[in-house]
């Protein structure tokens, strides 16, 4: 029987850990992960390994793709500035390379379920709207983005912690890509619970 893969290409929100958020739902099926993720790693180091995927000797079996979109004004590499100069205009490029993406590039890869998350609420600094997130057609988006969740709710003590997470956070974001597999659901889907501790 041919092996089914689950590519994941995000930041340090989904580096491999052990028992982490994503080990405990990948745990309990029966996928080969691949994980391209990166701390640090930019929105287009992102774009460059879901653009390279078709080139990819796994890529006939990959049934899902975990994509944690970035800052489009990261570094590219490691010891580049930060790009400052112009962030109205990396966002404004970010914004219509996620269209692409959204009508061509997954059309594309249509044998691919995506599930898209926002590592960071950028989109609002230059769009009139508050909507911190791109919804993807036919696929799924994950909101809020993963920083509100961590960084703006607990502070610095995310820093050095696995994904940035809190246990409880692991735990219940898990849960919810584990839902978002056995349903096969698509369209947008509400991470707000995983700012609660019960």
């Amino acid at each position: 029987m041919t092996k089914k893969f689950v590519y994941i290409i995000g930041d340090s929100y989904f580096r491999s850990h052990k028992d982490n958020w994503l080990d405990r739902c990948f745990s309990k099926f029966d996928y080969e992960i691949v994980n391209l993720s990166k701390g640090g790693a930019s929105f287009w180091n992102q774009y460059d390994h879901l653009e390279c995927l078709i080139d990819n000797k796994n890529f006939h079996n990959i049934e899902y793709c975990i994509l944690g979109w970035s800052d489009p004004c990261r570094p590219y590499v490691k010891n580049d500035p930060m790009n400052n100069n112009n962030i109205d205009f990396e966002y404004r490029r970010a914004y219509s390379m996620l269209i692409y993406i959204n009508e061509i590039l997954y059309k594309k890869y249509s044998q691919i379920k995506f599930i898209n998350y926002f590592c960071f609420p950028y989109l609002p600094q230059f769009k009139s709207t508050d909507d911190e997130y791109f919804i993807f057609d036919n696929q799924v988006t994950v909101t809020p983005a993963l920083y509100n969740l961590t960084y703006k709710k607990y502070g610095e003590q995310c820093q050095d912690i696995d994904n940035h997470f809190l246990d409880y956070q692991h735990e219940k974001m898990s849960s919810i890509l584990h839902d978002i597999i056995l349903s096969q659901k698509k369209g947008v889907v509400n991470l707000k619970g995983v700012v609660h501790e019960e």
